[in-house]
């Protein structure tokens, strides 16, 4: 079965690698590309033209499962398998759905990825055998016609430029651009970095092919000639007074980490961009258009408000001397990054592992039914979305995700959207058993990527930590004051001795000196200084 064209789309490295690494393995497959999110797998698939398509069913810009049907739409002759790692039989599910052939657990990778490839290149070898490269692209193109030249070599936004019908929008035909329109538009056609132009009073967009991952298939290529305002609908209230500033006034702006709230897809995503708006001037001084570059700083952003709350965790881990001064001191550092952690509940289990208790909570009420029972018996079924999953998170460590869509009394998400799911974390650390189990929600305008699972994993350990060190204080304090205890009764118990002592001793002392200092009683030697002794020691314990 030779060339098989192999490629994998995961936004991680060590899968990328590990994945490169069982390909090599087999001497007639090939990888010949790899990307980091389903944006690029879409584009690379398009001009790679794989065999077979290994997508990660979570993935940023585009997941997996909104990737497949578009490289299928594409490519239909291409096979895609999806990668998960969590909720396996609804990822299977969610995989054939989406258009994939075949789905493979992460965890078993290494068992079964080759087997799964084989299995679908042998169905798509049979079913349609096609020629294993890209056809090479013809020698010479042809020359643009008059009034183009300024799109020559200017990718793939360049050929959508020209095929565009301009006459149905308020730019009219290519031909009757303005020099300065077309000058705009050839230098950001010409660019790597993300840049769009708008131009004229509707602000008609315009891109470059860089700029295609901010908009995403969902808005590409519909958004070309279009208003910008109805391009960025769902952020113009925030960017329209800064265009509508670089028209009126001609003056420059820029905002730098800002959060926008986009929809590129099937859910409002949250992200942060820094961007500047600049005039366009005519010959003649008069702003028609703006210009705008952009640099997506999501990652950026929302990894350093994270480690944020982590540090923050960290150090107040240390501090506190007691398990409810520790968990009341976590939850109010959670309770300041409601964006990552919309709500929260903490269950501790009683030393017996008959119950768990909730210690403390924040985005929700306490003690509300199904949402957040006061307590759970651990030994038997119980009802309820988060009863069942703490029960068997307490019972097997492990973590589980769980769907809230159906669930009142929670808190809605950055930009109002519905929270749907919610991590079950177990609170464990150095591998022992756990002490509580953490429930806490996602941020409907992110998606449950390993970054954000990671960021729930430390939270829960650091939970954890501070737990134990409390516990270790308490144990200390209370050795402490045992022993101080001990002590007491120690000084007591000799104190009452030696008063005990007192009254004989002195009542002996008397008739000892008179013996031995009386004038009349003659002694030996010998006695006189056995008495002497006897004397001494006498006085010695009645000092004590």
């Amino acid at each position: 079965m030779p060339g098989v064209r192999v490629l994998i789309a995961d936004d991680h490295e060590a899968v990328r690698r590990g994945v490169r690494t069982l390909i090599a393995s087999h001497t007639d497959w090939e990888v010949c590309g790899e990307a980091i999110d389903g944006l690029d797998a879409v584009e690379k698939a398009k001009s790679s033209r794989p065999d077979v398509v290994i997508l990660d069913i979570s993935m940023p810009k585009l997941s997996g499962l909104q990737a497949a049907p578009l490289i299928k739409n594409e490519l239909p002759d291409s096979e895609i398998l999806i990668l998960s790692q969590h909720d396996l039989a609804q990822a299977r599910r969610l995989a054939l759905d989406a258009g994939a052939r075949n789905f493979v657990s992460k965890s078993n990778m290494a068992r079964d990825l080759l087997a799964a490839i084989d299995d679908l290149v042998k169905r798509y070898r049979t079913s349609s055998p096609k020629p294993n490269s890209v056809s090479a692209p013809p020698e010479h193109s042809a020359p643009l016609s008059a009034g183009f030249e300024f799109l020559t070599g200017a990718g793939e936004m360049g050929r959508v430029i020209r095929e565009h019908n301009w006459s149905d929008t308020p730019l009219g035909p290519i031909e009757k651009w303005s020099q300065v329109l077309k000058t705009s538009v050839s230098l950001i056609l010409n660019s790597q970095h993300p840049m769009w132009v708008g131009w004229g009073p509707a602000k008609t967009f315009l891109y470059n092919d860089a700029y295609i991952s901010v908009l995403s298939l969902a808005k590409h290529p519909w958004a070309l000639g279009r208003p910008a305002a109805e391009v960025w609908a769902e952020i113009w209230d925030f960017c329209g007074p800064l265009a509508d500033k670089v028209f009126a006034k001609g003056e420059a702006t820029f905002v730098d980490d800002v959060q926008l709230f986009m929809n590129r897809g099937d859910f409002v995503e949250e992200t942060y961009y820094s961007f500047s708006y600049s005039p366009i001037r005519d010959e003649f001084g008069k702003v028609q258009g703006l210009f705008c570059p952009s640099k997506e700083v999501t990652a950026k952003v929302i990894n350093a408000r994270r480690l944020g709350t982590l540090s923050e965790l960290t150090a107040k881990s240390l501090i506190e001397k007691s398990v409810e001064g520790a968990c009341a001191s976590a939850f109010s550092t959670l309770a300041k990054n409601n964006d990552d952690i919309p709500f929260a509940m903490l269950y501790l289990i009683d030393r017996e592992r008959k119950h768990a208790f909730l210690e403390r909570r924040c985005g929700v009420e306490g003690g509300v039914g199904a949402l957040s029972p006061e307590r759970i018996a651990l030994s038997q079924e119980a009802l309820g979305t988060f009863s069942q999953a703490i029960i068997e998170v307490a019972t097997t460590s492990q973590s589980r995700t769980v769907s809230v869509k159906d669930l009142g009394g929670l808190p809605l998400g950055p930009a109002q959207p519905r929270i749907s799911e919610a991590l079950v974390l177990p609170v464990t650390s150095h591998g022992q058993r756990p002490v509580g189990v953490l429930v806490a929600g996602v941020n409907p305008t992110r998606t449950v990527d390993a970054e954000y699972r990671t960021f729930y994993e430390l939270v829960s350990s650091q939970i954890a930590t501070g737990i134990a060190n409390a516990r270790s204080y308490e144990e200390e304090r209370k050795r402490a004051e045992s022993l101080a205890e001990l002590d007491r009764a120690n000084t007591t118990f000799f104190s009452n001795v030696s008063h005990e002592f007192r009254t004989p001793l002195t009542l002996m002392l008397g008739p000892l000196e008179d013996l031995i200092g009386g004038a009349d009683v003659r002694l030996a030697a010998e006695d006189q200084e056995r008495l002497t002794v006897i004397h001494r020691n006498s006085l010695r314990l009645l000092k004590r």
